[in-house]
């Protein structure tokens, strides 16, 4: 496999592009929103702390030709996939809309929570239900194929936290298979609740806001938001095309665990493994030649032991290997994690640095033992071994079982960089006009820091950039080192209303200003020469209207637990047994064994919160497969609420906060 990854775009906690990502990166950052300490609810601890991105609601609909109705009832992360994929295309220099019959796209997103709340609100019209019905999230790939004009292959998919880079791994082979000529790979993540999470014993989140993979200290992960999307196209059309590489695909794997595991939300070592060295074997590169590899690092006990144990099985401890841990800075990120490692491996390649993993000061006993590395600070990769080009894994492990790890090198192909232009011309456009001022002002910022760029800039705006229809154009200046960028100035009027660049120089560049800026056709034929080729520039600004179907309602609660009342009436041995069917959906006997329930771990801690919050007694602790039958694990429960009402027996230990219907989905999600 030779896939070049050519273009990418995406938003993640504390950074609204790729570029600022990689800053908060290399700077060791921490970009987790925390807002308080913790709160004691019913049954559980709420976590002030969330890896959440700014302006969820933002959207520009009339640069997709949407009406403000339609972009209401668009759930935003259908939104977010279109302005994700027109800034990929746009950072790997492809014109939208324009001959795009073989350019295609995979993608996925979590539950469309926004959507289905519309959906199940309450004096909606048949009429107006069956419409909600169309925005419940299906249409993710196809509106934005739709709105881009991708005529190619167009997926789909949900694969829990794999989502992301299984998409990449589908992407890929319709590429090898000749299906597509560019293809499109993604995935978005955004929680109308954004701002705290729940923690119970034995769950997933992390006891204090902190994510610390492959410590001693660990105890979860935190939830997070964000959205990316990568360009794919065969290595030999992106050299063929001089486009500029981050990295090559050169191989991957998709596997499912199973049932070689102890439980349907367990991870599996021996399926971990299988899928890395799959991987690699599809690579046909060997293990020791791997530098550094991005782990899926969910910082939880079973996930991080359950990882290393898998890599120690292919990695030598002599061989020092690299561990990345992006969760650690922006979160667990759900549908979109594996395409946030995707973007970050990528970087590393490209810039030969690996960024250090943060929080994660006690590293543990079975990571040392392994002899990874977990830098507390970038390491160069410059040398590392001239006899084969850099090489990084991406793992990304979707809770249920699907297991992706990608391999990739470095580039070979050295990207030229130009030297500083005296001065040039950049032709700007966009569909409105206060989109252009937004857009003049974020360019004339890029270009006064860097003039060595000036000509691949101008080269990028002709040749990888639709124009609109509210137009203007930069002039920049460098002078002994000082820097002016202002606007141009007409000389008169166009006498031409197309005109071909044969080069990309300041005085070429002249003869087509007017005719540009008359609304005229530029036409910048696709670099047939080493001279120029297309870099990452600032992205289209979008507007930043707010549409939220929901703005200034009340969050209306209601509470998870039978009323005292009827509680009175119910034998506790009853009520665990209801609480059971109630999570898993199962009818069961005492006599059936555990299997019969539904219960898996993950299961079992939402069963365990409803126990503690409706008797106050904690199952955390109980082994659940350790039982023979049902009966057994109902009698031991009991027995335990027994104990403690006979403790507390007149005993008021003040209010608790009630379990909202939104804390019980957060508790699930």
């Amino acid at each position: 496999m030779n896939i070049a990854i050519v273009g990418m775009a995406g938003v993640f906690p504390g950074a609204d592009s790729v570029e600022k990502y990689w800053e908060n990166l290399c700077a060791g950052k921490d970009t987790i929103t925390r807002t308080g300490g913790p709160v004691q609810c019913e049954g559980y601890m709420k976590i002030n702390a969330f890896g959440s991105i700014d302006g969820m609601y933002r959207f520009d609909a009339e640069f997709f030709g949407m009406g403000e109705r339609d972009a209401m009832e668009t759930d935003p992360q259908e939104r977010y996939m279109m302005m994700m994929a027109h800034h990929a295309m746009e950072d790997a220099g492809i014109t939208v809309g324009e001959n795009d019959d073989r350019i295609g796209l995979v993608c996925g997103a979590k539950e469309n929570e926004y959507a289905y709340r519309r959906y199940y609100q309450t004096g909606l019209t048949g009429i107006e239900r069956e419409t909600a019905k169309m925005y419940l999230g299906a249409s993710l790939a196809t509106r934005t194929a739709y709105k881009l004009n991708f005529q190619g292959p167009v997926v789909q998919l949900r694969a829990t936290c794999a989502t992301g880079l299984a998409a990449a791994h589908l992407a890929c082979g319709f590429l090898e298979s000749g299906e597509a000529d560019v293809m499109l790979a993604g995935a978005v993540n955004l929680s109308p609740q954004n701002r705290y999470y729940a923690y119970m014993d034995g769950g997933i989140t992390s006891a204090d806001g902190r994510g610390r993979a492959f410590s001693e200290d660990a105890s979860g992960c935190i939830p997070g938001d964000g959205a990316a999307v990568v360009v794919l196209k065969r290595y030999e059309d992106a050299v063929r095309d001089h486009d500029r590489i981050y990295a090559v695909i050169k191989g991957s794997a998709l596997r499912n665990d199973g049932s070689v595991k102890m439980g349907f939300s367990a991870p599996s070592r021996t399926a971990e493994f299988r899928t890395v060295s799959d991987a690699l074997q599809s690579a046909e590169i060997k293990p020791e030649q791997v530098d550094m590899v991005e782990t899926h690092g969910t910082a939880t006990k079973l996930g991080d032991m359950v990882e290393l144990g898998a890599l120690r099985r292919i990695f030598k401890p002599e061989q020092k290997l690299i561990l990345g841990a992006v969760k650690n800075n922006i979160g667990h990120l759900n549908y979109a994690a594996g395409i946030a490692g995707l973007v970050k491996t990528a970087l590393v390649l490209k810039n030969r640095t690996v960024p250090p993993v943060v929080n994660s000061e006690h590293v543990s006993k079975a990571a040392e033992e392994g002899g990874f590395v977990l830098n507390r600070e970038c390491i160069s990769l410059e040398g590392r071994h001239p006899e084969y080009p850099l090489t990084a894994g991406v793992s990304s492990f979707g809770i249920g079982g699907n297991n992706v790890h990608m391999v990739l090198q470095a580039c070979p192909k050295e990207e030229k960089v130009g030297e500083p232009q005296e001065k040039m011309l950049f032709f700007l456009s966009a569909m409105t006009e206060n989109s252009l001022k937004t857009y003049e002002e974020k360019f004339a910022e890029w270009a006064g820091g860097h003039p060595e760029q000036w000509q691949n800039a101008a080269y990028t705006l002709c040749a990888g950039r639709r124009a609109m229809a509210c137009r203007s154009i930069l002039v920049a200046e460098n002078k002994g080192g000082s820097i002016t960028v202002k606007p141009y100035e007409a000389v008169g009027e166009a006498d031409e209303k197309e005109y071909t660049l044969t080069a990309f120089t300041a005085d070429e560049l002249e003869k087509a200003a007017d005719t540009f800026l008359a609304g005229g056709v530029i036409t910048a034929e696709r670099a047939t020469d080493a001279d120029v080729h297309i870099i990452s520039l600032p992205k289209y600004c979008f507007a930043d209207t707010e549409y939220d179907l929901f703005a200034g309602e009340e969050e209306t609660s209601e509470t998870a637990q039978a009323s005292s009342e009827s509680a009175e009436n119910v034998t506790p041995m009853q009520a665990v047994t209801d609480i059971i069917t109630e999570v898993t959906g199962c009818s069961f006997s005492p006599e059936d064994d555990i299997e019969a329930t539904g219960l898996d771990s993950l299961t079992f801690v939402i069963v365990c919160s409803k126990i503690e919050a409706r008797y106050g007694v904690s199952c955390a602790s109980i082994d659940l497969f350790a039982y023979d039958t049902t009966g057994e694990l109902l009698n031991d429960i009991t027995e335990r609420i027994g104990e403690v009402k006979s403790d507390t027996v007149g005993e008021d230990n003040g209010p608790k906060q009630d379990m909202t219907v939104e804390d019980l989905l957060d508790l699930i999600s």
